[in-house]
């Protein structure tokens, strides 16, 4: 097998043959397996710019080798699951890539725990059935097995997704007789059956995972205390612009308040920008624009003075600008 490891005093590089050799130009499939690395802490699909602090080439022609080929893990799981009714395999079904996504999410959340295991079963499918019902707003039934298995049931629409990840088979999809899962009652009692099972739980977190949310670290003194660290307010094509530190005060703390509520949808970006808005605005006595997104974005618009400011925050953009015509 071919393998080489070198250390040239800063770094440890290591590079070995496949153990099990896949076809490298299954360019979906060689995506997302490139992806998922970028996902753990010291991962990356490019140069680690998070808070603009070393130029992006994307913005910054001169920052060197182009790194940002390598597409995100949103990008990959979009590409290898994308919705549709002919996007299924022999084994595996999955019609929407938003509830792939979210089943995605609630693997890589779950598996950061150090108690992730086979026993792990019911808690990946309380965390799935949560995130499904709160971000589609209808009942769903979720299955999760160490092992593959065979359904017989009625699927309501094209909200079903079958697939396997990190040695789990799990499937999602819309119950076929909706019922209310506002009723919250009744909704903790279905819920909690399969809990008396060996694998089963009713908590959708285990001890110990990642958090959802990292605070910002923040300028501590000089002419930027109280900026997010890389934020300018200048000519600079690198980190974002941020020129207020009242308006950017104002929209961390309606954000950390916001995630902190008991239904926080973390995909429904429209409460997210129409909550930081309404603080905004409230606090400023002006009407501004808002953006977020889970992807990076440029802006062409107006604004007056420095009431502008954008920042990365978890998995979001965050802009916020003075409306160019106040109402």
């Amino acid at each position: 097998m071919s393998t080489c490891k070198i250390h040239n005093g800063e770094y440890n590089y290591l590079a070995y043959e496949t153990p099990i050799q896949y076809n490298p130009f299954d360019f979906v499939q060689e995506d997302i397996l490139a992806s998922t690395d970028s996902e753990e802490p010291l991962g990356s699909t490019r140069i680690a710019n998070l808070r603009g602090d070393r130029p992006d080439v994307r913005v910054e022609p001169f920052a060197g080798e182009d790194l940002s080929l390598q597409p995100s893990p949103r990008q990959a799981r979009a590409l290898a699951f994308e919705g549709g009714k002919d996007s299924h395999t022999q084994r595996n079904k999955c019609c929407s890539s938003p509830l792939f996504e979210l089943m995605a999410d609630a693997f890589y959340e779950l598996s950061s725990s150090p108690q992730f295991g086979f026993r792990s079963a019911g808690n990946i499918a309380s965390l799935i059935q949560k995130r499904a019902q709160g971000r589609f707003g209808q009942s769903f039934e979720v299955i999760v097995s160490l092992g593959d298995f065979a359904t017989a049931s009625y699927a309501l629409g094209d909200e079903t997704c079958k697939y396997q990840e990190r040695g789990f088979t799990a499937m999602a999809y819309a119950t076929p007789v909706q019922y209310d899962i506002t009723r919250t009652e009744e909704e903790e009692y279905l819920s909690s059956i399969s809990s008396r099972d060996p694998l089963g739980a009713t908590e959708p977190s285990l001890p110990g995972q990642r958090a959802f949310h990292t605070p910002l670290a923040v300028v501590a003194g000089g002419a930027r205390n109280g900026f997010p660290v890389g934020s300018h307010c200048g000519p600079e094509r690198s980190g974002s612009k941020c020129c207020n530190v009242a308006l950017f005060e104002v929209m961390q703390s309606s954000y950390e308040s916001l995630i902190n509520r008991p239904n926080f949808d973390p995909y429904n970006t429209r409460v997210i920008a129409r909550t930081i808005q309404y603080d905004v605005e409230e606090r400023l006595g002006l009407s501004f624009e808002m953006v977020v997104s889970t992807d990076d974005f440029a802006t062409a618009s107006s604004y007056s003075e420095d009431n502008i400011c954008k920042f990365r925050i978890d998995r979001y953009y965050v802009m916020a600008y003075e409306s160019p015509v106040q109402v």
